[in-house]
C-alpha cells in the first residue's frame, strides 16, 4: 500500500513517519534548561551611565559556558531590544557554537523597554509552534509553545509552554506589588487557557523572599495550575543558611554594570508546574538536577567560590558575564518506541510527498494501490488533541483514493492516523504554515 500525500493549499512539513505494530516500550529523552538573566546585553550605556561588558566578551563568555552545560532550553533576560532580533541572532551565531542547532523564537516589547526576553531551543529536540505574551507590566511575560519532536505516542505529541519573566526589581513595598500583580496575571493567564499542561516558568523573578505576593501567587496550592519550586527550599532564602540557592551577585566589584556585593540574594528561577512534577504528561522534572549553576554553597557576601564545582575557564566567566549566575535543571521526556519483529511489518507501506507544497489546492489526497484493503479508519488530530477529522472507509473493492478538505484548518501542527481493521496504524505529523 503507498500513500502519496498532496498538498494542496497548505504547506505540510514532514516531521514523521512509523508504522505501530507489536510491544511498545517506553524510553525518555533528558532536557537541559538554563535560565540567565545578561545584565544589559548589547546596551552601550547602562543605568546611572555604567558601561557594560561588550557583546563580543559577553559572547566569549557565554561560549564557554553554554558550551560546558549545553542547554537545549535557553531563556535570557536582559537582552537589548531590536524589532529584528539581532542581538539574539549574535547569541546564537557566536555564543551558542555548541550546538548548530540551537535556534532563536521570537519576543514581546509592548512596554517599550530597552531589554527583553528570549528563548532559545535545540531544534533537533524541539519544534516551534507559537509566541504570545502577557502584557501590561512593567515588562512583557513571553510565553513559548513548543512540541518534543521525539515523544511520539499513539501519533501524538508531547507539548511544552514556557514562560519567560524578567519581574520588577527593587525592594520598596511597590517593588513587590509590581512583581506580585505580574504573577496573578500569569496564573490568570493559565486559568484563561485550560488545555494548557507542562508548564515552565524561568528568568529573573527579583524575589527578596518566599513570603512575597508573587511567590505566593505562582505556587498557590488551591490553584489547578499551579507552579512548584523544583529547589525544594520555598522558605528563607536571606542569609548564609541559604547560600547554595543564591544567584546574585558573583563579584563583589560593581564593574560592568554589575550590583557588586557579593553572592546574598537569590533572585533567578525556574519553576514547574503541576504536571511536570507529578508527571501526569509525560514529562517529569529530573530529581537533584535544580542548580545555581557554579554555587557550591560557601559563599556568602563574597565572591562565588566556583573552582570547585567548575572548570577554571567557565567558573572565570560566570563572574564576569553578569552580577546574576545561571540557573540550571533538567527535564525527561516520555519517548515511546517500537520493538518490531520485522517480518511482521506493513512492508508494503510507505509514504511520498510529491509535487508543489505552495499549490493553491485545499485537498490532502491519499491515494492507495491495487495492494490496499477494504477498509481503514481515518482521524485527523490538532495540537489540542481534539478530532477535527474522522472517517471510516468501507469499500466493495479495494480502496482507490482518499481526499481531506483542509481549506478550513487553521495553522499548527496536526496529526494524522490511518488504522487498518486489525489495528496496524500508520501515523504522520503535518504542519500547516
Amino acid at each position: 500500500m503507498v500513500f502519496n500525500l498532496s498538498l494542496k493549499g497548505v504547506f505540510l512539513t514532514w516531521l514523521l513517519y512509523f508504522t505501530v505494530l507489536g510491544i511498545q516500550a517506553q524510553t525518555t529523552e533528558s532536557v537541559k534548561v538554563m535560565t540567565y538573566n545578561l545584565l544589559q546585553y548589547g546596551i552601550t550605556t547602562g543605568p546611572g551611565g555604567c558601561t557594560p561588558a561588550s557583546v563580543s566578551n559577553k559572547n566569549t563568555w557565554l561560549q564557554l559556558i553554554t558550551a560546558y552545560y549545553q542547554p537545549d532550553l535557553f531563556g535570557v533576560n536582559e537582552l537589548r531590544w531590536n524589532v529584528n532580533h539581532a542581538y539574539a541572532l549574535n547569541i546564537k551565531n557566536n555564543a551558542l557554537t555548541y550546538n548548530p542547532a540551537m535556534q532563536i523564537t521570537d519576543a514581546s516589547n509592548t512596554t517599550g523597554s530597552d531589554i527583553g526576553n528570549m528563548l532559545f531551543y535545540n531544534s533537533s529536540k524541539f519544534g516551534y509552534l507559537s509566541h504570545s505574551a502577557i502584557t501590561g507590566n512593567i515588562r512583557d511575560i513571553d510565553i513559548y509553545k513548543l512540541y518534543h519532536k521525539n515523544s511520539t505516542i499513539a501519533g501524538d505529541s508531547t507539548l511544552l509552554w514556557v514562560f519567560m519573566a524578567h519581574l520588577k526589581a527593587g525592594s520598596t513595598a511597590q517593588d513587590a506589588t509590581n512583581r506580585g500583580l505580574a504573577a496573578d496575571d500569569v496564573m490568570a493567564w493559565l486559568s484563561a487557557h485550560p488545555e494548557v499542561t507542562n508548564t515552565i516558568m524561568m528568568g529573573d523573578l527579583n524575589l527578596y523572599s518566599s513570603g512575597e505576593a508573587a511567590y505566593t501567587s505562582l505556587l498557590n496550592p488551591a490553584h489547578a495550575k499551579r507552579f512548584y519550586d523544583p529547589s525544594g527550599v520555598t522558605s528563607g532564602w536571606s542569609g548564609p543558611n541559604y547560600a547554595a540557592i543564591h544567584t546574585q551577585c558573583p563579584t563583589t566589584t560593581q564593574t560592568g554594570c554589575a550590583s557588586g556585593g557579593g553572592m546574598d540574594d537569590r533572585f533567578d528561577f525556574i519553576l514547574a508546574g503541576h504536571s511536570i512534577m507529578n508527571h501526569t504528561n509525560r514529562v517529569l522534572y529530573k530529581a537533584g538536577s535544580y542548580k545555581a549553576l557554579g554555587n557550591d554553597g560557601t559563599s556568602y557576601n563574597a565572591d562565588l567560590n566556583c573552582s570547585s564545582s567548575l572548570p577554571s575557564t567557565v567558573c572565570s566567566a560566570v563572574k564576569q558575564v553578569s552580577d546574576h549566575i545561571p540557573v540550571v535543571m533538567e527535564l525527561t521526556f516520555d519517548v515511546t518506541t517500537t520493538n518490531l519483529d520485522k517480518a511482521t511489518l506493513l512492508e508494503e507501506l510507505s509514504m511520498v510527498i510529491e509535487g508543489n507544497p505552495f499549490q493553491d489546492v485545499a485537498n490532502l489526497t491519499f491515494h492507495f494501490t491495487e495492494k490496499a484493503q477494504k477498509e481503514y479508519f481515518i482521524r485527523v488530530i490538532n495540537s489540542l488533541g481534539e478530532t477535527i477529522y474522522s472517517q471510516f472507509l468501507r469499500y466493495e473493492s479495494p480502496i482507490q483514493s482518499v481526499s481531506i478538505h483542509t481549506e478550513n484548518w487553521a495553522e499548527g501542527l496536526y496529526f494524522i492516523q490511518i488504522s487498518d481493521k486489525i489495528g496496524k496504524m500508520h501515523a504522520q505529523k503535518i504542519m500547516k504554515q
